[in-house]
């Protein structure tokens, strides 16, 4: 693979964002065993092992995330997706009442490769078979499901966008849509299983005589043979976008007041919008990197909660829009497009966990539930009832950031 900016992009983004994506907790270690059995709770069903004790994930893992736009989704993520069907899902172990200290976290290997060790009282083991008894089969399937995707990259700017500015944008668009399989792009990801468009924008607009419209003081103008939206809007505006302790967009009556201005302009074609700001880095001021805003959905079988759901019309859509992406500086490659794009599917559907007893939630905690959402190849987990930070480096305070930093909220309900 030949090397070049966009990767670097990438790349740098790992390197910046992973830091925050790993939770420790300075609890003590604690193992016991237990018989194989299957046990069920409110209808569901899994299976739980007897191998509860500690554990070693050979180089590491997020709760979260693994690095952006440099991990491709994983097998159960394609499922959900409806990229693959359900024969081609490996089961999935999670693990329950977790511990985990400081020095476990920062583990190495002997070999010097990032090792973290944790430590369960119970390890659980759920197949797909399982999962489609407990909630259902995936409807449609992945013979029905939807394959090509159709989206928008709007970026946000107090002031027009320098010509550079343009041509740097629309290169990462035409980069991260392209139908060839680049390294971070939505091709890549999928393994050619589905398709993105985002630089088809003048196909899509309802008057085609213009490509500059005005509206409540928002300047919309559609560059580069409509690679993107450029968003124009004032100085006093613009600081309530990017003040994090503000987060104008992530306010319904906000960001549904903002869209239904933009289906003046534009037919309802489109699944997503991704918005960006015209900031080199991210605001102090915002708690995370990205952020998903569900609008609507209509598949079932991927969730242990209700799946079903349309308020695309307070947006000026009749169904067709989907979700919302806010990435609140230029992180189109660099940002965690992939990971905020698979929270679609993503949400809520193992009981995996996070230390302490808490609930991963939407996301994939301590299980091999892997990628995008966090968890680990099941590959790479080793069971060891001596396993002990054997070169424990102790000094590396990024990875001694609170899991709370950057990923935990990044996804907003369509009710919120």
């Amino acid at each position: 693979m030949p090397f070049r900016k966009d990767n670097l992009k990438i790349i740098l983004f790992q390197l910046v964002i992973l830091p925050f994506l790993f939770s420790c907790n300075s609890s003590s270690s604690s193992s016991s065993s237990t018989d194989n059995t299957t046990t069920t709770t409110d209808n569901t069903t899994t299976s739980t092992d007897s191998n509860s004790g500690s554990y070693l994930v050979k180089g590491g893992f997020g709760l979260f995330a693994n690095g952006g736009n440099g991990v491709k989704y994983g097998n159960f993520e394609l499922y959900l997706m409806g990229l693959i069907p359900p024969s081609e899902v490996e089961d999935i172990v999670y693990f329950e009442d977790v511990t985990q200290t400081t020095d476990d976290l920062n583990n190495r290997c002997s070999d010097g490769e990032w090792c973290p060790i944790f430590h369960s009282t119970s390890k659980k083991t759920l197949s797909i078979t399982q999962l489609e008894q407990n909630y259902g089969k995936r409807d449609p399937d992945s013979s029905q499901s939807q394959k090509s995707f159709n989206a928008m990259v709007m970026m946000i700017s107090k002031t027009d966008l320098t010509q550079s500015e343009i041509v740097d944008l629309s290169n990462d668009v035409n980069y991260f849509d392209n139908a060839s399989e680049n390294y971070g792009n939505f091709a890549w990801a999928t393994g050619s299983r589905a398709s993105l468009t985002l630089d088809n924008l003048t196909n899509s607009l309802i008057d085609n005589s213009t490509t500059s419209y005005t509206y409540n003081n928002r300047d919309y103008k559609i560059l580069d043979n409509g690679s993107f939206v450029s968003v124009v809007i004032s100085d006093s505006e613009y600081s309530n976008w990017n003040d994090g302790s503000i987060n104008y967009i992530s306010t319904f009556s906000n960001r549904t007041s903002f869209f239904e201005d933009v289906y003046k302009i534009f037919k309802d074609d489109f699944d997503f919008f991704i918005i960006l700001h015209n900031n080199a880095s991210l605001p102090s001021t915002f708690s995370y990197y990205g952020l998903h805003m569900s609008v609507s959905s209509s598949i079932k079988g991927i969730s242990k909660t209700s799946t079903t759901y349309d308020y695309s019309s307070y947006y000026g859509s009749s169904g067709k829009l989907k979700f919302i992406i806010h990435i609140p500086y230029n992180g189109l490659l660099s940002g965690p497009t992939l990971h905020e794009i698979f929270h679609h599917w993503g949400n809520y559907i193992l009981d995996s966990q996070f230390t302490n007893q808490q609930s991963a939630g939407s996301h994939w905690g301590f299980s091999s539930a892997c990628c995008q959402l966090g968890g680990f190849e099941k590959s790479k987990l080793n069971q060891s009832s001596t396993a002990r930070s054997v070169h424990s480096k102790k000094n590396d305070s990024q990875l001694e950031i609170s899991k709370s930093s950057f990923y935990d909220m990044d996804v907003l309900n369509y009710e919120d």
